[in-house]
């Protein structure tokens, strides 16, 4: 019978849930990418034309004390969205900014009616006040008809409100559709790189690439349904099974980010959510390829005679993926902080990090604090883990006999050691797995925490800089191989040589595992081995006191 430590089979079996849980969630995204994988004979072209904006030096601008956005004057759609109170990365001060307008690169978030996506509109002054500042933007179109927009921005919110009034001051009827969108595209250089797939499209062009160990959760476009509160609708999907379905009640769009989310909320219903896909090479570049996307909520018809004119309303959040103001906004928008499947133990350790935060003030030591308080929860079923342990270490000079006994006799050896362990009342089954089963959904969920929660985005702990990227120094991943070292130190010898190798190089293993995760979930781990080192060093005290 082997003999399986619990910090060693904690670890494999919730390093293995993760995985799953992480791949369950991401399989959603990928799974139709093999269809989009094969490389079309001919390819598509498009025209350069499909988006066209001004130039950026023309944007109108429009600020709060937490958000600037720069309003594109071709259709009035915003292009550019900086976040003052959030730096770019660690070695970059300048504010993070969501949407883009770049040479071969471009995504906005665009509102209005029907008709207005191509004016050329013009702006008022912006109108300043203590706690709002807000610009109308004018546009006519040939026949007469008149498109107003009015941007405004509250202090302290990341919200940004936009009013779109049309007025028909033509002879004949006039009708049209409320929109809401996300738009852009990307262009790639085919003739240095492979043609690229709809999985490869990135929104951040600025973001860095994924390295070893990444740990992400969804990001693409979702949106909310009268069946569900939180559907994912990933770019792969947009190019293979297209999104066209109607929600009779009000809802949302968005397209999230990590950390950061962007996200069109109307308060009237019903609403149609579409979405489209074009890729293809340049009319006028072959070796440009072109991914273009656009993801639509649009409201039902809107007629005016002459002389009449109509509002519509809509909400733009443009920030940090913060549930409990996400809530507020709208139904379902908190669930795209994506906590995976195990979101409800997930919300409790979150709600349980803010809160001992808001005391001690350190992210780094809350982890440490809640990783605690985990133990502590899961103690008295652990004991009974650590009374076999104490209970099989006694044993192991007799284990180390039936080894020499039966040397080249496995299955002999093996009989003999479960006979061994029924005289003396030992159930490794029971005292190990158990307890170490019921325990993997929490540091499960507390994975997702981790590496979700935008509050660790660039939070210092003592050296290191940013508890959501790994530590420079390296010093977390040792240590977690140290306290794993520890720990099989302490833990009786495994009957069979393999096993007994093998847990001599699982320091190691993890070591290198965790080199490059983010500090946050590396020194989660290294409390949770640390706390079961000592734990096991007390129980093994304790009942060796006993007698056992």
């Amino acid at each position: 019978m082997k003999t399986f430590r619990k910090p060693l089979l904690l670890g494999l079996l919730s390093f293995l849930t993760i995985m799953l849980g992480q791949a369950w969630m991401v399989e959603s995204v990928r799974k139709k990418t093999i269809a989009t994988d094969v490389t079309e004979p001919q390819l598509p072209t498009i025209t350069p034309t499909n988006l066209t904006l001004t130039d950026k030096s023309e944007d109108i601008t429009i600020n709060s004390d937490v958000l600037k956005i720069r309003i594109n004057k071709a259709g009035g759609g915003i292009y550019q969205a900086q976040l003052t109170q959030y730096a770019n990365s660690i070695n970059d001060s300048s504010p993070f900014t969501l949407f883009s307008q770049q040479e071969g690169h471009v995504y906005g978030a665009e509102t209005g009616v029907s008709g207005d996506e191509l004016l050329l509109y013009s702006a008022g002054p912006v109108t300043q006040t203590p706690d709002s500042s807000s610009v109308v933007l004018t546009a006519k179109n040939k026949d007469g008809v008149i498109f107003k927009k009015t941007y405004t921005l509250k202090q302290g919110q990341y919200d940004i409100k936009i009013d779109t009034r049309v007025v028909n001051k033509t002879k004949t009827t006039w009708s049209g559709q409320h929109y809401t969108r996300f738009r852009g595209y990307q262009d790639t250089d085919i003739s240095q790189k492979p043609i690229p797939k709809p999985k490869d499209y990135t929104l951040d062009a600025d973001e860095p690439k994924a390295g070893f160990m990444s740990f992400n959760t969804y990001q693409g476009p979702a949106y909310y349904s009268d069946d569900k509160p939180y559907v994912k609708t990933p770019f792969t999907e947009f190019a293979t099974k297209p999104t066209n379905t109607k929600v009779n009640q009000s809802g949302w769009i968005c397209i999230q980010q990590r950390y950061f989310i962007s996200a069109w909320i109307t308060d009237t219903g019903p609403r149609e959510i579409k979405s489209s896909w074009q890729n293809g090479t340049l009319v006028d570049n072959n070796t440009s390829y072109r991914q273009l996307f656009q993801f639509d909520s649009l409201g039902t018809n809107i007629t005016l005679a002459p002389g009449e004119s109509a509002t519509r309303s809509a909400k733009l959040y443009a920030g940090p993926e913060v549930a409990s103001v996400l809530a507020k906004l709208a139904n379902g928008l908190e669930f795209t902080v994506d906590y995976g499947w195990l979101w409800f133990i997930s919300d409790l350790l979150f709600k349980t990090l803010v809160f001992i935060h808001a005391y001690l003030g350190s992210w780094g030591w809350a982890i440490v604090m809640t990783t605690l308080l985990v133990k502590i929860l899961f103690y008295k079923m652990s004991e009974s883990n650590y009374r076999t342990m104490a209970k099989q270490k006694k044993l192991a000079p007799r284990l180390e006999a039936l080894q020499k006994m039966y040397p080249d006799d496995p299955e002999k050896r093996s009989q003999a050691t479960l006979e061994l362990y029924r005289k003396e009342n030992i159930d490794p089954l029971k005292g190990g797995c158990l307890p170490t089963l019921v325990q993997i959904p929490f540091f499960a969920a507390l994975y997702y925490v981790l590496i979700e929660s935008v509050q660790l985005r660039h939070a210092a702990f003592y050296w290191v800089p940013d508890l959501s990227s790994h530590d420079p120094y390296f010093i977390l991943p040792v240590a977690v191989g140290l306290a794993m070292a520890l720990t099989n130190h302490m833990t009786p010898k495994a009957p069979d040589p393999a096993q007994a190798q093998a847990m001599m190089f699982m320091p190691i293993l993890f070591t290198g595992m965790f080199a490059f995760a983010p500090a946050g979930l590396v020194l989660y781990w290294f409390t949770n081995n640390l706390l079961s080192a000592i734990q096991q060093w007390y129980i093994s005290k304790k009942y060796a006191k006993e007698g056992l």
